[in-house]
């Protein structure tokens, strides 16, 4: 069984007690026979309240999972989250996803980010950079389409993460970045860009 996974670069956001959301090295795979890669049941909602805020979230989360077909191993109580892919010897292919429960703006924005990896398709972008680029932009329009706020910390959130991400990619040693991407090149290689490209 192959097993393909996408993470969120959301290491900077902190969860519910104040504590730092717990970092998942991005890239690493789960072994084919864990217990975390097997089938399991839906996730249980956890219990909101019934504003009409919160129930356009619920009706977003059912609208996802009806077009896209995943199952909610986990949701989480910080704010990181996992879309995986599961491809079986059997032919069968399962899409999971782990987030936090869209209660608030940015919780729906990493949701909807995790939601993103699966409809554009985890894996089929590269860099990864780019794609994580792609899922953050899925999930802002799919937010905007859908009714719901697109605040300021949600925009943070996703410059902070793409810095991150690019940041990382250049530390693996990515050395052609998409034009997309160059907004959140880090300061000290945007100045040595500028120089190089300047007569």
């Amino acid at each position: 069984m192959r097993l393909f996974t996408q993470f969120v670069f959301d290491f900077f956001g902190a969860s519910p007690t104040g504590k730092a959301a717990s970092k998942v090295p991005a890239g690493r795979r789960l072994r084919a026979d864990s217990t975390r890669a097997r089938r399991g049941a839906e996730a249980v909602r956890p219990t909101r309240s019934n504003s009409a805020r919160q129930q356009r979230y619920d009706a977003l989360v059912d609208a996802m999972q009806a077009r896209y077909g995943f199952r909610v191993r986990k949701w989480r109580g910080n704010l990181s989250g996992i879309a995986i892919r599961v491809e079986r010897r059997d032919g069968t292919v399962e899409t999971l996803l782990e987030s936090p429960y869209p209660t608030t703006p940015l919780r729906c924005a990493i949701f909807l980010h995790e939601v993103g990896h699966h409809a554009i398709g985890v894996g089929s972008i590269t860099p990864r950079c780019l794609e994580e680029h792609a899922a953050w932009a899925w999930s802002l329009k799919t937010m905007r389409e859908s009714g719901c706020v697109v605040d300021a910390g949600v925009e943070r959130r996703m410059e902070r993460s793409m810095q991150y991400a690019v940041a990382k990619a250049m530390r693996r040693g990515l050395r052609r970045l998409p034009v997309e991407l160059l907004p959140y090149l880090p300061a000290h290689a945007r100045v040595q860009t500028q120089s190089i490209a300047s007569p």
